[in-house]
């Protein structure tokens, strides 16, 4: 029943109100007063109430508007006053809309109920006929008739109560005190079974009166309630204080309901919430429902003044309401809460959210024409209230808070009790600012969208200032503007931010502006839009991006957290709008790789997640943003654990929550793990609670993981039937995590199903369907809940249309796919295509097509992608690939789209053709994209290419090689070895080294394993496909680089992990891991050690800071190269990089630091500047192996590294490089197996050693900054050697061009003849040089003879003075001081000129005399190169070979091992020539034992693990020496270590002599069948230096029969992985027993050439192997070999000889070499066989 006391201002016989539902019983008219009297109304007396009154005649309805028209027989007369009485009958329904019903279970588990009303924006008109408009304000008195054991509220405070009976129901007459004069929307009453707290809030304001607060629960939970009511407490206190105006009602209640479709609900005095949002358990809610608590009852507090003191005059103008109750909200909570950082919150959740919403083409202005309740239910959305907040709060900022401040509190005191519209509001602040608030604001309120300000610097150094060039334009985040659209203003407060901390104000109030500002020098950086107070995007250029990046990544609290914040989101939302590219973005985020801030990180992963819903489909780029969110969020919870200590600070606790989601939600398995492990404790009661921060996703894990579906189901299922909210809502969000499609379709038919989920929950068990399904169901489920919303569109329009957030919400949650086909789909679904009478779906979306159009708009923008052609043919380079499908797609044109005629796209909507043809030129490695039209020159365009292609186990390419775990299990990884051209083998690319190219890389993997490339992975997911579970990992955009670098390894690994903190300007720490195989992590200790000191010093040489985020070095099984040096993911043998202390010995430990240092090396020299094609090839290897050694020297300057450099870079070299099949270091290269050939000694050594006799040439300090200047010239891009030259050339003087080019561009190198002249006179040394090319055949030619190098020659006399002199005509002579007394001299001081010397006999005797005088007189590098010189030139025929044996025995008394090793190496190589003479072999295995048995008499057997390194090295060596020597009581020590290791005697072999041990204990085996399977059994194992050792040692067996059986096992994949099948050949033709050696190698050949064709089809992608092989069987040295080697590589063997030749392209001039070496030993041999006979008889 209602009486209403109505103005009637003209005559009428017709009242109209709004009712909806409503069924009136009985209605009447009484008249109060008129004008003219009530005397002058002729209507009947009401008997009860003796006033004039008429029934109503007739009473209709006008259901289309919300009407109901009361008729009466007689006119009301005007400016009367009548009471107009209903009485009427409507329903309590549940569909949270108007006087509604909702239900719930108390703490007993009894099923309750409660009445409680929502009337925003049109629901009063549902509960009592009313004037529904929020201008037609009224006072209402309330009276309620209830059972008496409920508890009644409304607005005001009861003045009445009695019982009553009526019906034979016991009730009570509850009668409420008269409202202030406001809006229908804003009425409340709650009837139910509560409990309360209360509390007194006392605001010290003048007119303030004491207001009683009470926070009602339900029964049972009232304490729950507290938080809330101490937080309404303090918020009325301070708004009565802020805006100088007393709450002006006596009571504030606010109370939780069950169901409510908003989220809390502003109602006069009596404010309604969900209970989610009101009840506070500490042990339950969790952080982020805490704050969530504050923030909405500071919001709805808010709206006591703003909305409901002073409303609106029309729901045009809503966001006066909630714009400003967000923003003052916000205001408050963070003065209640200023540690929360609220307004970082805002900028996110607020600010951040409008920028997204207000980019579409189907947004609205803040001020909106609204005319239907269901167009006023669409604005209740974040344009009313996240832009409305936000330019409130620009323009605060704008106006400066004191006069803000002073025009609200005056807009409210003039308006109080009135309703207004926004120009009232913009008037006060305008009065009290002195600014045209109308103005400046018209733009921003009645204009939709926002603008994007471009902004373009100059700096004046001399005025240091700084000047700024604006344009704005409208934002859209589909890109494309129309004329109109361009021309839109705002006007557009910018603040300008300095580095030195000042901040200067300007207006952009046209389309362009400039403005001047002081910029001192050394003032780091400016910005726009300071604190991001204002509401628009910023575009800077690309560089000073990168600028901001640097600061960032330098100083991560350079910038404000708001900056940051909307810098990240700005990149993004440009990137989506097609205005810059999502790979800077992606960048840009490297940059917060130490950000901690939980704000910012939330902001990247908001953004990520954005990228995240773009590719839902494409589960590449999915897996890729996971590895990101995985990378960033893991080191969080690194840092803070998975632990929750209430005693630490609440944002640690927060960012530690929201870490764990994000991991859990990006797939990272330990995270995973511990929340499985958790809800599987909770489940069992193990635990009696999960920390309420991680509740929700841990329940949803225990979903996603369960092997038990049935009974995690209804486990969850049980708990969302508790009664905590938040309890709830995490178990109806968890329930879509479950695995099992058939419990998909269970948990959607339980949605209608009242008694388990309420209507207000419906959304959360679709949106977990579609957020928290495991990866393998993502997908489907997602297309499964737009098929459940469309076949339950009526039930859902018919239940909820009157509560449309609800149903907006409910659409959001089912409209998830981002898909082409969907897109379709939704666009003709809401065109209504599947009824009919299509119009009538636009009728049923009424109040949520603004969601629809917004949801279809965000599908249609997608990926742009660039590839500029001008031709109707795109050449790329690929092998053995196939393409399947492909076309080109136009994204613009010099002349505009429109100038082509393509067909468009009907899914893109681009202009796209389809290859007319597909061709593929299998010789030069292409394929041929042909199309029928001409692609337009200076166009942009997408090459779309869909292709096959196969993981081979060629080691090149994308290839599969396989390894034996620690339990023995046979596994397999995947990885790249692109170096030359193996990336063609992968995917279709411009495979050239200066084709560089930024790689975006996405990989499909099964989910156990591992993923791995050049980046951080910035994005990690899992899916299905053909029944496969595997995930998407995406991996963050590469630097510009070529495509040889590009890495990707997938498999099974663990990880040893520091950091590398560079000491140079623009340095960023460097994340370093070594990726080991399961288990084996330790190994990799050392190489990391060894990476991190090598990157901080390679960084702080060159004066560049290494420019990835991450460094990763991984062991890979089988690698057909030492290590690879791939940008960010280097790989290495596992030999290189894996170091066990017992196991590995000091060789190999040695090569791991040198080996990491050279690939290191690489990432300035080879990566960041690479030569420009493989004729440079040098520039890369050479420079790695020089500066790589420079660098383990700096390390480890106690191993005497450039002493190793001597023997076996520098000697190395100077043995290939004698050989007439050499070739330049600058060679030219054009088929990828030309390229592969020329990764040898030449480039490496030669290259290295040219280096290093320029460093010494130039001076350390000139060569330093010249390499530094170099590189930081060419970052990123191509060069040829000139380059190096020209900067070398510029900081030293010298002209280095001309210095270097015979050495670089001519093969070979100078042999310096050189005679004296002593003058003792003027005690003065006049040396004649005379240079001539060194080849070992020894046989110049007249044009060989004519070579020239420029030598730069170093004397030394003993006196310790150095000479140079620069060696550049064919002779040349110098006279230098040299006193009386002078004991020696010599050329090329310390073996750094690339050349040999020739001294006289004499000379040769006199520094013979000296070393045997005195071992160290000479240094050790001289002393190494004067024996090495010795036996190259008997080998030459320029002296003999008894001259070179007499030298060796000066060293009688030497200790130094690398003088030892040169030694050695000399008399193996005269080994290698007299292979078939065993009286030489015999003899010189006899001055083996000399030297190195008095190495062991002086240092013994035994290993002592406190000894010097050098010591232990020494030992090794003679002991090796010795036993290859047939020593026998060497033979004996290493017989019976091995013996009693085999035996389980002694656990182990020290890892010095393991191989040599292994290899005689088969020489010497008695038991060959029992050692052989022994051997074998230890080659199995699963570390690589025991697998090697065994491999070798095997080549040592005594039995011709085992031999053949070794031979047999080669191709044997589980025994011998592809990379080690060399070791078995070497190990067979140096380890067989003196016995077999000879027949060993014969027998080794014949396999050769009998397994060639196999060969050659497994290896010829990967000829550094194959090489190997070779080398490993042509080890004969004898005419018959000689014949039949030349005869094999001729071809002779086969039908058309030709085709050898073309077989062995690639291998070559390895075979030329053999060749040419075995004609020269022949020579040698048959030359020098007497005089050696004669050496041996006459000295041994």
């Amino acid at each position: 029943m209602q009486k209403a006391s109505i103005s009637v201002l003209e005559s009428t016989n017709k009242i109209i109100v709004n009712g909806k539902d409503l069924k009136i019983i009985k209605s009447s008219v009484s008249l109060l007063r008129t004008k003219n009297g009530i005397e002058s109304v002729s209507w009947p007396k009401d008997p009860t109430t003796h006033r004039n009154t008429q029934e109503a005649a007739s009473v209709s309805y006008g259901e289309k508007d919300d009407l109901i028209i009361f008729e009466f027989g007689s006119e009301i007369p005007a400016d009367s006053q009548v009471i107009l009485f209903a009485e009427f009958a409507g329903i309590h329904g549940d569909d949270m809309n108007g006087f509604y019903r909702t239900q719930y279970v108390d703490e007993a588990g009894v099923k309750k109920y409660m009445v409680t009303t929502q009337f925003q924006s049109s629901g009063c008109r549902s509960c009592f006929p009313s004037f529904d408009q929020p201008n037609m304000k009224a006072v209402f008195d309330i009276t309620l008739y209830v059972p008496r054991n409920l508890t009644c509220l409304s607005n005001m405070n009861i003045v009445k109560e009695e019982n009553t009976v009526i019906n034979n129901k016991d009730l009570k007459i509850i009668k409420f005190d008269s409202t202030p004069i406001m809006s229908t929307y804003l009425v409340a009453m709650c009837v139910g079974e509560f409990d309360y707290v209360e509390a007194i809030a006392n605001p010290k304001v003048e007119g303030a009166k004491p207001i009683k607060c009470r926070v009602y629960t339900p029964k049972g939970k009232q304490m729950e309630g507290v938080f809330a009511l101490e937080v309404g407490v303090k918020t009325l206190e301070f708004f009565s204080e802020y805006f100088g105006i007393p709450y002006p009602l006596p009571k504030c209640d606010q109370i939780a309901v069950p169901e409510l479709s908003f989220g809390a609900m502003e109602n006069w005095g009596l404010i309604t919430y969900r209970e989610i949002l009101i009840l506070y358990d500490k042990d339950k809610s969790g952080d982020q429902f805490k704050r969530g608590i504050a923030s909405t009852v500071c919001h709805e507090l808010a709206h006591q003044w703003f909305g409901n003191l002073v409303t609106m005059n029309w729901w045009n103008d809503l966001w006066l309401n909630e714009g400003f109750a967000t923003f003052i909200g916000t205001f408050a909570t963070d003065h209640l809460f200023p540690e929360w950082n609220i307004f970082g919150d805002f900028v996110i959740d607020e600010f951040g959210y409008a920028l997204h919403v207000d980019a579409e083409r189907n947004s609205h202005p803040i001020e909106v024409t609204v005319n239907t309740p269901q167009e006023v239910n669409e604005v209740f959305d974040g344009i009313s209230y996240s832009k409305g907040a936000s330019v409130i709060r620009m323009l605060e900022a704008y106006l400066g808070s004191a006069a803000f401040k002073e025009g609200v509190k005056n807009y409210l005191k003039k308006h109080a009790y009135k309703n207004t519209v926004t120009n009232d509001l913009w008037d006060s602040l305008s009065q009290v600012s002195g600014a045209d608030v109308k103005s400046l604001m018209n733009n921003w309120t009645c204009q939709m969208g926002y603008p994007l300000v471009h902004v373009s610097e100059t700096y004046n150094t001399e005025s240091q200032t700084l000047t700024l060039n604006f344009k704005q334009n409208w934002f859209l985040i589909a890109g494309d503007l129309t004329a109109e659209e361009e021309a839109a203003i705002w006007s557009v407060p910018l603040t300008i931010y300095t580095s030195d901390g000042k901040v200067t104000n300007y207006l952009l109030d046209k389309k362009e502006g400039t403005i001047t500002i002081p910029y001192a020098s050394g003032t780091e950086f400016w910005l726009v839009n300071y604190k991001a107070t204002g509401f628009y995007r910023v575009q800077y250029s690309k560089e000073h991006i990168d600028k901001l990046s640097s600061v960032v990544s330098a100083n991560v609290d350079a910038l404000t957290v708001p900056d940051k914040c909307l810098l990240v989101s700005n990149s993004f939302a440009l990137a989506a709008a097609g205005l810059s590219k999502t790979s800077h973005a992606l960048a840009l985020v490297q940059a917060f790789v130490n950000e901690s801030n939980r704000l910012v990180l939330e902001q990247i992963d908001d953004c990520l997640e954005g990228l995240l819903r773009v590719w839902t489909d494409n589960s590449e780029v999915v897996n890729a943003i996971h590895a990101i969110q995985k990378s960033i969020f893991s080191r969080v919870i690194a840092k803070y654990g998975y632990e929750f200590d209430p005693k630490e600070d609440n944002a640690i606790s927060i960012i530690r929550k929201f870490a764990i989601k994000a991991c859990a939600l990006a797939g990272e398995q330990k995270t995973v793990k511990v929340l499985q492990d958790l809800y599987s404790k909770y489940r069992d009661g193990e635990i009696p609670s999960i920390h309420a921060n991680i509740y929700e996703i841990a329940l949803a894990v225990g979903m996603n993981e369960s092997k038990e579906v049935e009974k995690d189901f209804n486990y969850i299922l049980q708990l969302a039937q508790r009664n905590n909210p938040v309890e709830v809502r995490a178990a109806l969000l968890a329930i879509g995590g479950v695995n099992d499609p058939n419990f998909v379709n269970r948990a959607l038919d339980m949605v209608f199903n009242q008694d388990l989920i309420s209507s207000q929950n419906i959304p959360l068990v679709l949106r977990g369907l579609g957020v928290y399904a495991p990866r393998s169901l993502l997908l489907a489920n997602r297309e499964l809940l737009w098929k459940w919303f469309t076949s339950n569109w009526k039930v859902l329009h018919k239940n909820y249309s009157s509560t449309l957030g609800l149903l907006n919400m409910i659409f959001s949650a089912c409209a998830g796919q981002t898909n082409e086909d969907f897109l379709i789909e939704l666009k003709s679904w809401s065109e209504g295509k599947d009824l009919p009478e299509p119009s009538e779906r636009i009728k049923e979306i009424n109040g949520i097509q603004r969601t629809v159009l917004n949801r279809i708009s965000s599908l249609e923008v997608s990926l742009r992608i660039s590839v500029l052609e001008s031709t109707n043919k795109i050449i790329v380079n690929g092998k053995d690939l196939k393409i399947i499908k492909s076309s080109v797609s136009l994204l613009r044109t010099k002349n505009g789209i429109e100038s082509v005629s393509w067909p468009k796209d009907p899914t893109t909507h681009r202009n796209t053709q389809e290859a007319a043809s597909v061709s593929y030129g299998e010789k030069d490695d292409l394929i041929i994209f042909e199309f029928g039209s001409e692609i337009p020159a200076d166009s942009q365009v997408i090459l779309f290419a869909e292709f096959a292609g196969i993981h081979g186990d060629d080691m090149n390419g994308f290839y599969r090689t396989q390894y034996v775990d620690e339990a023995g299990v046979k596994k397999y990884m995947v990885t790249t070895q692109f170096q030359s051209s193996g990336c063609r083998s992968c995917f279709p690319s411009f495979d050239q080294p200066n084709m560089k190219a930024v790689f975006d890389i996405t990989l499909y993997v099964p989910r156990n394993l591992t993923c791995l490339s050049n980046m951080n992975i910035v994005k990690e997911e899992n899916t299905v496909i053909n029944n496969k579970d595997l995930k998407i990992i995406k991996f963050d955009s590469t630097p510009i680089m070529s495509t040889y670098l590009v890495a990707m390894c997938v498999g099974e690994f663990d990880y040893v992990e520091a950091i590398a903190n560079p000491k140079v300007e623009g340095a960023k720490p460097i994340k370093c891991r070594v990726y080991t195989p399961k288990g084996k992590q330790m190994e990799g200790v050392f190489a990391l050690e060894v990476g991190v000191k090598t990157l901080e010093f390679f960084s702080e040489y060159f004066g560049i800071p290494y420019p990835l985020p991450k460094c990763d070095q991984i062991a890979v099984p089988e690698l057909s190269v030492g290590g690879m040096e791939n940008w960010g993911l280097i790989t290495y043998t596992e030999i290189l990089i894996l170091y066990d202390k017992d196991k590995s010995g000091d060789q190999f430990k040695r090569g791991i630091a040198s080996t990491v240092c050279h690939e290191l090396a690489h990432q300035w020299f080879g990566n960041l500047v690479t030569m420009n094609w493989w004729n440079d090839l040098w520039l890369n290897e050479g420079f790695a192996t020089f500066i790589g050694t420079f660098a383990t020297d700096h390390l480890f300057p106690e191993w005497d590294n450039f002493g190793n450099f001597v023997i076996y870079r520098f000697g190395y070299a100077l043995e290939l490089d004698a050989e007439r099949n050499s070739h330049p270091i600058e060679v030219t290269v054009n088929t990828p197996q030309e390229v592969n050939e020329v990764f040898d000694g030449i480039s490496y050594s030669k290259g290295a050693s040219v280096i290093r006799m320029l460093e010494a040439y130039l001076g350390s300090a000139a060569f330093k900054e010249g390499v530094k200047n170099y590189l930081k010239k060419h970052a990123y891009k191509n060069t040829v050697t000139n380059d190096l030259w020209d900067s070398l050339s510029q900081v030293s003087g010298t002209d280095v061009k001309s210095l270097m080019n015979n050495w670089t561009c001519q093969m070979g190198y100078p042999l310096v003849h050189v005679s004296e002249t002593y003058n003792t006179e003027s005690q003065t040394l006049t040396l004649n040089f005379k240079q001539n090319w060194f080849l070992i055949a020894g046989d110049l030619t007249a044009e060989e003879e004519a070579a020239i190098w420029s030598v730069p020659l170093t004397i030394y006399t003993s006196d310790g003075k150095v000479t140079n002199y620069l060696l550049d005509k064919k002779e040349g002579t110098i006279t230098i001081p040299y006193a009386s007394g002078t004991e020696f001299w010599l050329v090329n001081y310390k073996a750094t000129g690339f050349y040999r010397v020739q001294y006289s006999k004499e000379h040769i005797d006199k520094l013979s005399s000296v070393v045997s005088a005195n071992v160290d007189a000479l240094t050790v590098p001289d002393k190494c190169l004067l024996v090495s010189n010795s036996f190259a030139l008997a080998a030459a025929g320029l002296s003999k070979t008894s001259h070179a044996l007499a030298l060796v025995q000066a060293f009688v008394n030497e200790s130094n091992r690398l003088v030892l090793e040169q030694i050695d190496d000399c008399l193996e190589g005269l080994l290698r020539v007299w292979t078939d003479n065993s009286e030489v072999v015999n003899a010189i295995h006899a001055i083996q034992k000399s030297i190195f048995s008095r190495v062991i008499a002086k240092y013994g057997y035994e290993f002592d693990p406190k000894e010097d390194n050098a010591i232990s090295i020494i030992r090794k060596f003679a002991i090796k020496a010795c036993a290859l020597a047939g020593e026998q009581k060497t033979v004996k020590v290493l017989q019976d270590l091995y013996s009693k290791y085999r035996d389980g005697e002694i656990p182990s072999i020290h890892a010095n002599i393991y191989e040599i041990a292994l290899a005689v204990g088969m020489n010497e085996s008695k038991e060959v069948e029992k050692d052989f399977n022994y051997i074998l059994q230890l080659a199995q194992r699963n570390n690589p230096v025991e697998v090697r050792a065994a491999l070798l040692a095997i080549g040592g067996v005594n039995d011709p029969n085992f031999v053949n059986r070794a031979l047999d096992m080669v191709f044997n994949q589980d025994l011998i992985s592809s990379q080690n099948i060399p070791l078995v050949l070497r190990g067979l033709g140096v380890y067989a027993p003196r016995s077999l050696l000879l027949a060993n190698r014969e027998l080794l050949w014949k396999w050769f050439t009998s397994n060639w064709k196999v060969l050659h089809k497994n290896y010829s992608s990967t000829l550094g192997l194959l090489n190997m092989i070779f080398s490993a069987c042509a080890g004969q040295t004898n005419e018959d070999f000689l014949i039949e080697l030349k005869s094999w590589s001729e071809g002779k063997d086969l039908p058309e000889p030709s085709e050898r030749i073309k077989e062995i392209n690639g291998i070559q001039r390895t075979v030329l070499n053999r060749i040419s070496s075995l004609e020269v030993s022949l020579r040698y041999a048959k030359r020098d066989t007497d005089d050696v006979k004669s050496w041996i008889f006459t000295n041994l």
